[in-house]
């Protein structure tokens, strides 16, 4: 069975940490796996644009790995405003981070497509809310990096062919409603945007946040409207 096609979702740190990622992809393309990354794109970049780019192989891809850092972080938030419109410059994971946080509100957290991972444990603490839900992976280890790979080939297996389920017990308890998790995992953002525009100094970055809250406001205004009978 063919392995999974994952998109490769990073911000672009630094030389050392590019490189870091670099190796991630080699060892990833070397066990099987299908492969969207934008270093193999060249300099030159994809001819249909980077937004388009990015759109379809989040769309086309079956899972997304998240190279999680403060940077990363904070550019997945759109909290970060200092670098230049490129996506070298980190408006690339401006947009991934929209459309990944945008993906979990649809589906409700319904997804095993997302994939935290931390290049070393400095980075745990830097994986952004939306994420947070998920299986994380630290791969500055071999066993670590064995564990995605087990993870990945688990989680994004195509779904296997209905069959008929044996009614259930009167015992059987009924899981949370999917609602409260997308409703947890927004008003977990809209706290941390919250601390950050409390103490944020630049106004034009208090503009930014506030937008980001008035955002998440709505997701739950729009939530709880949806979870009414």
């Amino acid at each position: 069975m063919p392995k999974p096609t994952i998109f490769l979702s990073y911000s672009h740190d630094s030389a050392s940490h590019r490189a870091k990622v670099q190796s991630l992809a080699e060892q990833l393309k070397a066990d099987g796996f299908g492969l969207y990354f934008d270093q193999d794109l060249g300099d030159a970049g994809p001819a249909q644009g980077w937004p388009r780019w990015m759109l379809h192989g989040l769309e086309s891809s079956d899972g997304v790995l998240c190279v999680c850092t403060e940077l990363y972080k904070q550019r997945f938030l759109g909290l970060s405003n200092t670098a230049p419109n490129t996506v070298q410059g980190g408006k690339g994971v401006d947009w991934e981070g929209a459309l990944i946080t945008q993906t979990l509100f649809e589906l409700r957290t319904r997804t095993m497509r997302f994939f935290p991972v931390c290049l070393s444990a400095a980075d745990e603490p830097h994986i952004p809310l939306p994420l947070a839900m998920f299986s994380r992976y630290r791969l500055d280890t071999a066993q670590g990096y064995q564990a995605l790979v087990s993870g990945l080939q688990h989680d994004l297996q195509p779904p296997s062919p209905p069959h008929t389920q044996a009614p259930k017990t009167a015992a059987y308890t009924a899981s949370p409603p999917a609602y409260a998790l997308a409703r947890k995992t927004w008003q977990e953002k809209l706290d941390f945007l919250a601390v950050e525009q409390a103490v944020a100094v630049d106004p034009a970055m208090k503009f930014r946040i506030q937008h980001l809250i008035d955002e998440a406001q709505a997701r739950l205004r729009d939530l709880d409207k949806g979870s009414k009978p």
